[in-house]
């Protein structure tokens, strides 16, 4: 059975701290930047630079508000004004005027995008059409609330999603060609969904933050920043997750989670969701039928002033996908465990792999899988612009189907300070599903445009 795309796409800021600090921050004053490197390799963002909304404001500046204030790159990546003027100017510049000016006055933290791919295979499954799009619409909102100094800050996020298939639903690049792991993470069965919904609270100076709400687990274990964002990195499972870890991992639901330095050199995350109400795109909860837990322990070390983490995770769980569809499997447990490395060798230039098992009776498509690959930003000098390339290995699930290799490449080309197109190469080689040939392709356009 082809695995279902659980469009996870976390925390897009948490990448942009560390690649910020690493051109802005002096190597002087080594210890301060390094625990803000280490926060935001672990999931702890803690919004710096961001005006809170009660309280004491920080030290950052404002400017007088004008609509009209020339601002050609998008909120999050100020400097990425593309290679050509942004038609939508007269459109996107007084919009984000709007947003910047929620961030210095109210501590709103918006990432809002439009983002569309088209794929296309060179071989389907007999019945099943070659190509196929998705298209998500996306408004999160981070609100600092409150910040103190020494101690820690809070932080309520929301964010909606409206989420676009075509042809039809079940008509995937995944579904086409039998992959045994999803292709096509951008795509979401949920047409509209509140994606999250959770408050965060970081206490001891910022080196510990709760979150309670709806989230995902994925945010606080085996997050790879280097491969964790569909909208701007690799498009499929492996890389973007993983395909053997159980219902809830990928998934959002309610839950709690929690993440931790007890030292500079070390970290310790752990979450429990509510893995039988992951199908719900809103706030029902469904604990009883199920849930996941997990936790996640790693060393971090600093590499030339950059930062390398290894990290071992372990999941256990009473739900699979027959919880999820309301059928009850008495007396069902199972466990998946997980390690990651990840090293960010040279400013831009990460390389990173990571290793992942589940057993077959709660394995979401696989029951083992490896991953390798490297990430580069801010290609030729070109900022916004970047590549990666990556490959994997699984193990299905489904005994009829057989172990897959897939390789993935993709450029990403900052055309405006609006939009982002990215050209994307998938090739199954073997693919998990004999009825189609060897080695399939699957080629991809995807666009963003972002304010």
């Amino acid at each position: 059975m082809a695995s279902v795309a659980a469009a996870d796409d976390g925390n897009p800021y948490l990448l942009q701290q560390v690649h910020g600090l690493i051109r802005t921050a002096p190597m002087a004053g080594f210890e301060d930047r390094w625990l803000s490197l280490a926060r935001s390799c672990v999931g702890i963002d803690v919004m710096p630079g961001v005006r809170p909304m009660f309280g004491a404001a920080n030290a950052a500046g404002s400017e007088p508000f004008s609509l009209w204030r020339d601002r050609p790159g998008a909120l999050g990546s100020p400097t990425a004004t593309g290679a050509f003027g942004d038609p939508l100017a007269p459109i996107v510049h007084p919009g984000r005027n709007v947003l910047e000016s929620a961030r210095e006055s109210l501590g709103m933290r918006t990432d809002l995008y439009e983002a569309i791919v088209w794929q296309a295979a060179s071989d389907a499954l007999p019945g099943e059409r070659s190509t196929s799009g998705a298209a998500r619409f996306n408004l999160r909102i981070d609100t600092l609330l409150f910040r103190t100094a020494g101690e820690g800050m809070g932080r309520l996020t929301v964010q909606f999603r409206d989420n676009e298939i075509w042809p039809s639903a079940t008509q995937t690049a995944t579904q086409a060609t039998g992959s045994a792991t999803a292709l096509d993470e951008l795509a979401s069965g949920h047409p509209t969904t509140l994606n999250r919904l959770y408050y965060a609270q970081s206490f001891g100076d910022d080196r510990a933050m709760a979150v309670v709400g709806k989230l995902g687990m994925n945010d606080y274990i085996l997050n790879n920043l280097f491969a964790s964002d569909e909208t701007r990195q690799f498009l499929s499972q492996p890389f973007d997750g993983n395909s053997a870890w159980p219902v809830g991992f990928q998934s959002k639901s309610l839950g709690a989670a929690l993440a931790t330095l007890p030292a500079d050199w070390l970290f310790a995350n752990a979450c429990i969701v509510d893995a039988g109400g992951t199908a719900s795109p809103w706030l029902e909860t469904n604990f009883d039928d199920g849930f996941a837990v997990a936790a996640e322990s790693g060393v971090l070390a600093s590499v030339g002033g950059l930062p390398t983490r290894l990290s071992f995770a372990w999941c256990g769980t009473d739900a699979n996908a027959d919880t999820v569809d309301g059928v009850a499997t008495p007396g069902l447990w199972g466990n998946a465990y997980g390690a990651t490395a990840q090293a960010l060798v040279s400013p831009g230039f990460a390389v990173w792999t990571q290793w992942t098992r589940c057993e077959r009776a709660v394995a979401t498509s696989a029951t083992q899988e490896f991953a390798l690959g490297v990430t580069i930003d801010d290609c030729f000098g070109r900022i916004g612009d970047g590549c990666g390339a990556a490959v994997a290995w699984t193990r299905p699930v489904d005994p009829t189907l057989d172990e897959q290799v897939l390789l993935e490449s993709y450029y990403r080309a900052q055309v405006t300070g609006s939009m982002q197109l990215s050209l994307d190469a998938q090739v199954l080689m073997p693919s998990a599903d004999a009825g189609v040939d060897d080695p399939t392709v699957v080629g991809s356009v995807r666009v963003v445009w972002r304010f």
